[in-house]
């Protein structure tokens, strides 16, 4: 079994965002990672509502969205999470932020910050998110699920490293399995793709 530790956590992560990646041409969305019942935890996802102009369409991932003019990385985290589950973040306790992932297709650094909650939320999703679930990490860290998957991304045919959750979730992949990779490894737990 995988555990997590609060105390751990706290000293891994940064405890300020780096900011030195950004650039003009590069948007900087901020997303959250949720955990619950350390330290048999569980990270909350959500599946985005498709739509025919954003390239995240369908996808699993964590919530989150563009930072708004004079918002911190954490503000954004916070509304964005707010908006879209309804989870007030306030009454989590933020643990630090990884490292920003910058997009393999597209011109974004993705800013994460990482919350335990004390006890699962509830959830009311808006017009952005399809669904929500959380996910245990015993589970997500079988190396069963893990494997080149195909996933389409604007139009175009891809095989990328992915998680499959279930067979009646897409794939995980991307942006979200890249900051995952990065959450593990800086936990010292092995992520299985990593040793491919």
């Amino acid at each position: 079994m995988h555990t997590l530790h609060p105390e751990h956590i706290r000293r891994t992560l940064d405890s300020t965002p780096d900011l030195t990646q950004a650039a003009p041409n590069r948007t900087r969305p901020s997303v959250a990672m949720l955990l619950h019942g350390i330290p048999a935890a569980e990270i909350f996802f959500i599946v985005r509502a498709k739509h025919e102009n954003d390239p995240w369409s369908g996808d699993i991932g964590f919530p989150g969205g563009k930072i708004e003019t004079g918002e911190s990385v954490r503000q954004t985290a916070e509304r964005e999470t707010l908006e879209e589950v309804s989870i007030d973040l306030s009454r989590s306790e933020l643990l630090g932020f990884l490292a920003p992932i910058r997009g393999a297709h597209l011109p974004v650094n993705i800013n994460c910050s990482v919350y335990l909650c004390p006890e699962k939320p509830r959830v009311e999703i808006n017009h952005e998110v399809s669904s929500s679930f959380w996910y245990s990490i015993d589970e997500l860290l079988n190396p069963e699920r893990f494997a080149d998957y195909p996933v389409r991304f604007e139009e175009e045919q891809l095989s990328r490293p992915g998680i499959r959750l279930s067979q009646e979730q897409p794939v995980l992949w991307g942006i979200t399995y890249r900051l995952l990779e990065q959450f593990f490894q800086r936990m010292n737990i092995s992520f299985p793709a990593s040793r491919r």
